[in-house]
């Protein structure tokens, strides 16, 4: 394993490297020696932050499956010019489809303030913006069957409210439609 590779040889091992590095025959035969590159793709989200809001239940209208979905903060700091350092606040949409996961929302009591670690997909979809009547491209991290985690890593306190009065009304503006 050349020293290039770094954290690569240490997460996967040297086997995976090695068949990445690798070429194989190909099927065509082309031009070229008869050899391609062998590459694999992978769409895997990880994020460790706070519930923001209470998580929503919305049946899809189309397949009569359950959805919930979860609002997720992260933060990161970083030194500006001045050497100050300045906390930036990252807000995620997470889609739950996965049945097992949506009763561990329930069953945990998942909730604002709550602590979350979260794997999954990251995938985008077209919705109607109410307000505008236009179609927007949104993003979210999906957690369907099979392609998701979700562990509880800090419950939420006792005294934190539900909702506030302007999270309820943020809520009624974003509502998806499917």
């Amino acid at each position: 394993c050349p020293s290039s590779c770094g954290r690569l040889c240490s997460m996967f091992g040297r086997r995976l490297f090695s068949l990445l590095r690798s070429e194989v025959p190909s099927a065509a035969g082309g031009p070229s020696s008869g050899l391609q590159r062998f590459s694999l793709n992978l769409n895997r989200i990880t994020l460790m932050g706070t519930v923001m809001r209470e998580p929503k239940t919305y049946t899809n209208q189309e397949t009569k499956k359950a959805i919930v979905y979860v609002s997720l903060a992260t933060q990161d700091s970083n030194k500006d010019e001045a050497g100050n350092w300045v906390n930036r606040s990252h807000f995620h949409s997470i889609s739950v489809t996965d049945p097992y996961l949506i009763e561990y929302i329930n069953t945990k009591n998942v909730t604002k303030g709550t602590v979350l670690f979260v794997e999954g997909m990251m995938n985008y979809k077209k919705i109607k913006d109410r307000k505008t009547d236009t179609d927007k491209i949104v993003s979210e991290v999906l957690l369907k069957q099979f392609h998701g985690t979700m562990r509880v890593v800090v419950s939420a306190p006792e005294g934190v409210a539900s909702q506030t009065p302007e999270d309820q009304e943020d809520q009624k503006s974003s509502e998806y439609v499917f």
